[in-house]
């Protein structure tokens, strides 16, 4: 009779324990918790748990560390909603799980070798909690302990600090082979000359079919970073801004000091970060990329920032931010789109190059020969491109040292410059007419023949660099025309190039340039005659070569603004 009545005493307080501890038993939280295990940690980094021995817990450098961030208790709990962590009894940002998320894990586990009881420990552990305090050295007697699962605050951003973005344009095949944008990563990596290394080993592929995924994703919002398989949520952050707060002294303590600066930029932008990551496994996009108007601000020893957030590396040099500042550049903005690139300088227009889609294999073909790119380089890059440019713009906005962002519109849009019309209906003043070899030498010009002129004249020739040019372009011939609005390149396709600006925007560039005259030799030998570009360039002029043995086009002169010195 007594043991049954300890044996009924004890089932007794066992099942009042649960009522206790479960939150009602409808499956939405713990059965019940277990006490965190303390593990009280000497001096030397050697621990002791319930009395025993633990050996080496923490090395003496993470020692310092931690003292050096003011945390004396850290304490890990697992239960039904996920990884929790404080320190000093505060909470910290921890790895949320649902049902369908840890039944994922599940599934996943069940497919790793040596991993499948993984599956089954997880569902245990959700419905039993428990954990492990760490008591540092220079914790007191005061040890805060756990007072139960603490899930985030619903907090919103009050603004969108990076972003928005989403990045879809990484997928793998079947073979676990990347590629991007559509193109093949083996075929970028062969024109490299280099190893990428972006491969899927055969063990994610089994995962990845086992489980059939179609697709990975990230995505941030203001309580944390998300992650899923397809629409199937995966273990995930979560945070709020009472914790991230408490995250940032105790990261500062853990890294250097330039990393430290970027993580303290980082984690106060994370809630108001709008990041979208789609990576698909079908071997095609899952979405299609959309990227912002990035912003990048220069400081005044040359380093970069993006969104704000310092990269630890220098894009300027300090002449250049020297020549940048004596001509007040204070913001540069600039947009690739499908038809071409915009500029800006302070939010005043530039000339803006404009292309057509067949022009751009010829500028690929002039990088070939100009500047040595291999075309299997080029191909990819303009496919990449162009599959890009279809979905959306790429654009930048770069502060340098010394800008006032306040002074600046925040809806600026770089791609309308609104040039002040120009005349219509002028002829051009000047047309030049003149037949060149494919080896560069000038057969005829300006009315006259070169062969004529063989005793008086020494052969003519066109530069290396223009002829690497025009052989670039791929033409019998080459029409250039130049007026109060803009320049044109035509070849036999059509039209190649088109520079368009007013005489303010020409100005404007006229003025960059000349200031880099004593960093660039080419610049110093023209600039004193680049304030006579303007005028000579509205009047315009018609240059007109015929490059495969055809006869020279027609000179004539019209009027022709000339200043003649004394």
């Amino acid at each position: 009779m007594p043991a049954l009545l300890r044996n009924f005493i004890v089932v007794l307080v066992f099942i009042l324990a649960l009522g206790a501890c479960a939150g009602g038993g409808d499956g939405g939280s713990t059965w019940f918790n277990l006490p965190s295990v303390p593990i009280r940690v000497d001096g030397n980094g050697y621990g002791t748990a319930l009395g025993f021995p633990a050996g080496p817990i923490l090395q003496q450098p993470m020692l310092d560390q931690f003292a050096a961030a003011g945390v004396d208790v850290l304490e890990v709990r697992i239960g039904y909603h996920g990884v929790f962590l404080h320190a000093n009894g505060e909470p910290l940002p921890y790895l949320k799980w649902s049902d369908e998320s840890a039944d994922l894990v599940g599934r996943v586990l069940a497919n790793v070798p040596q991993a499948a009881q993984g599956a089954d420990a997880l569902t245990w552990l959700r419905r039993v909690g428990l954990g492990v305090i760490i008591i540092l050295p220079t914790a007191g007697d005061d040890i805060p302990y756990w007072q139960g699962e603490e899930l985030v605050r619903e907090e919103s951003a009050s603004e969108t600090t990076i972003g928005p973005l989403q990045f879809a344009s990484l997928a793998f095949d079947a073979e676990g082979q990347a590629s991007f944008e559509g193109i093949p990563l083996a075929e970028i990596e062969q024109a490299l000359g280099a190893s990428l290394g972006v491969a899927l080993p055969p063990m994610a592929l089994d995962i990845l079919s086992a489980v059939g995924a179609e697709q990975f994703s990230l995505a941030t919002q203001p309580n944390g970073i998300d992650l899923a398989i397809d629409s199937t949520a995966l273990p995930s952050l979560a945070y709020d801004s009472e914790r991230l707060n408490n995250l940032m002294p105790i990261l500062n303590a853990f890294v250097d000091e330039s990393m430290g600066g970027m993580i303290g930029e980082v984690v106060p932008k994370l809630q108001g970060a709008d990041l979208d990551i789609i990576v698909s496994f079908t071997g095609e996009p899952a979405a299609e990329t959309q990227l912002p108007t990035i912003p990048v601000s220069v400081g005044d020893g040359g380093s970069v920032g993006v969104w704000g957030i310092p990269l630890g590396m220098d894009l300027l040099p300090s002449n250049v931010l020297d020549i940048l500042g004596a001509t007040n550049a204070q913001r540069l903005d600039l947009s690739i789109q499908a038809d071409g690139l915009y500029l800006a300088l302070n939010q005043e227009p530039l000339p803006s190059i404009l292309w057509t889609d067949t022009s751009l294999d010829t500028i690929g073909g002039i990088a070939v020969d100009l500047l040595g790119v291999s075309p299997g380089m080029v191909d990819a890059g303009l496919t990449v491109l162009r599959s890009l440019l279809a979905k959306t713009n790429i654009g930048l906005s770069l502060d340098l040292p010394g800008a006032d962002a306040a002074a600046f519109g925040a809806d600026f849009d770089v791609s309308a410059p609104n040039f002040a019309a120009a005349p219509e209906g002028m002829e051009p003043a000047l047309q030049i007419g003149a037949a060149i070899d494919r080896d560069g030498y000038v057969q005829s010009a300006l009315g006259l023949s070169l062969a004529d002129l063989a005793g008086l004249l020494p052969p003519v020739s066109l530069p290396p660099l223009v002829m690497n040019i025009v052989g670039g372009v791929g033409s019998d011939s080459l029409q250039l025309t130049t007026s109060a609005g803009g320049i044109d390149l035509v070849g036999d396709a059509g039209s190649l190039l088109t520079l368009q600006y007013d005489e303010a925007a020409l100005n404007r560039l006229l003025v960059v340039v000349s200031s880099l005259s004593d960093s660039i030799p080419f610049i110093g030998t023209i600039n004193e005659y680049l304030p006579h570009l303007p005028p000579v360039l509205s009047s315009g002029l018609d240059v007109q070569l015929a490059l495969a043995g055809q006869e020279a086009p027609q000179t004539r002169r019209d009027s022709l603004p000339v200043d003649v010195k004394a």
